[in-house]
C-alpha cells in the first residue's frame, strides 16, 4: 500500500514538472551595428517561469520601457521602470491562452528583444 502511494505521488510530481516552463530569455539588439558606448553589463537578464517574468541588471538602468506581447501582437504588459541587481517581477496575464511571447526593452537609444513561451 505504501509503495502504491509513493508511486502515485512520484507520478504526480513528475507530471507537474513537465508542464512548468522556465528559462532564460536570449536578448538580441535591434541595431547591433551601433555598439558605441555599450557594455555587456548594460544588458539586463530576463528569466521566465510559470509565475512571471523576472528582470535584473548588474548596473542601474533608468527609464527602461518593457513591452510584452503575445504571439498575435497584443500588448500584455507595458511598463516603465528602473532595473537594478534587485530582481523585478512582472506578471503576464494569460487571458487568451497564448503561450508564445515577445519581450522588448527600450532604453538609452537601445532596443533589445527576445522570445519566450
Amino acid at each position: 500500500m505504501k509503495q502504491n502511494l509513493f508511486l502515485l505521488l512520484f507520478g504526480l510530481f513528475t507530471m507537474s514538472g513537465l508542464y512548468a516552463q522556465n528559462g532564460n530569455v536570449q536578448l538580441y539588439e535591434s541595431n547591433p551595428k551601433d555598439k558605441e558606448g555599450t557594455h555587456r553589463n548594460d544588458v539586463p537578464v530576463v528569466n521566465y517561469d510559470e509565475d512571471g517574468v523576472t528582470l535584473s541588471s548588474d548596473s542601474l538602468i533608468s527609464n527602461v520601457a518593457i513591452i510584452i506581447k503575445d504571439e498575435n501582437g497584443h500588448v500584455m504588459c507595458n511598463e516603465q521602470t528602473t532595473l537594478s541587481p534587485v530582481e523585478k517581477v512582472l506578471f503576464v496575464p494569460d487571458e487568451d491562452e497564448s503561450h508564445k511571447y515577445t519581450i522588448e526593452l527600450v532604453y538609452d537609444k537601445k532596443t533589445l528583444y527576445g522570445y519566450f513561451e
